[in-house]
C-alpha cells in the first residue's frame, strides 16, 4: 500500500510510470525554459489563461475552492483524478475530500514510492497547488479527457475538455484568470 491521506494517495512506482508515459505521449510534453515555446500539444480545444495576476498564488481560499469545485463537477462519478507534479511525487486525488494537512508531510520509506532515487529514512511530500510555484502541476482526469495544466514560469494555465472549459469560463473573472491566445 502506498502512503495516503483521505484526499490523496501517492502513486506507486508502476502507476507513476504509466501515468507519466501516457502524459508525455498524449501531450507531446517537452518541458523547457523557452518562454516562446508551449511544452504541450493538444489534440482538442484548449483555453489558455494568464494567471500571473490571480490571487491564487496567495493560497486564496475562495479562489482555490472555486477551482476545486470545477474539478469535482467534471469528475462526475469518478472516485479520483490525477494530481501530477513533474519530476516529483504524484498522486491519485479526490478533490471531494478537503485536505487538512500542513505541508510538507514526512513519508517514511517503508512504503512503495514513486521516486526510486529516494535513499533515506523518508522524504517530504508537498501536494501540488493550483498555482505553479516553480514546477509544472497538472490536475487531470484519470482517462485524460479533461484537465487543468499549469506552466511554472509563463504563469499560464491550460484548460482542456469541453465541460471543464465551460466551468472555467463561468468563473474566470472571479478567480482572476485572464483569457489569452498564447
Amino acid at each position: 500500500m502506498t502512503y495516503q491521506s483521505e484526499a490523496w494517495e501517492i502513486l506507486g512506482h508502476d502507476e507513476y510510470n504509466q501515468v507519466w508515459d501516457k502524459f508525455y505521449k498524449d501531450f507531446e510534453f517537452s518541458p523547457n525554459i523557452n518562454k516562446n515555446s508551449i511544452p504541450f500539444k493538444f489534440r482538442m480545444p484548449v483555453d489558455i489563461y494568464d494567471i500571473s495576476t490571480s490571487l491564487i498564488w496567495n493560497d486564496n481560499i475562495e479562489i482555490n475552492e472555486k477551482i476545486r469545485l470545477a474539478l469535482i463537477e467534471c469528475m462526475k462519478e469518478d472516485s479520483y483524478m490525477y494530481a501530477l507534479d513533474w519530476q516529483h511525487t504524484s498522486f491519485r486525488y479526490n478533490p471531494r475530500i478537503i485536505d487538512n494537512f500542513e505541508y510538507p508531510v514526512f513519508v517514511k520509506n517503508n512504503v512503495p514510492i514513486s521516486n526510486e532515487h529516494v535513499d533515506c529514512e523518508g522524504y517530504n511530500v508537498w501536494f501540488p497547488t493550483f498555482y505553479p510555484d516553480g514546477d509544472y502541476y497538472f490536475f487531470i482526469a484519470k482517462n485524460f479527457s479533461w484537465g487543468f495544466l499549469t506552466h511554472p514560469w509563463l504563469k499560464k494555465s491550460y484548460i482542456f475538455g469541453e465541460y471543464l472549459r465551460e466551468c472555467f469560463k463561468k468563473i474566470e473573472d472571479e478567480i482572476g484568470f485572464i483569457y489569452c491566445t498564447y
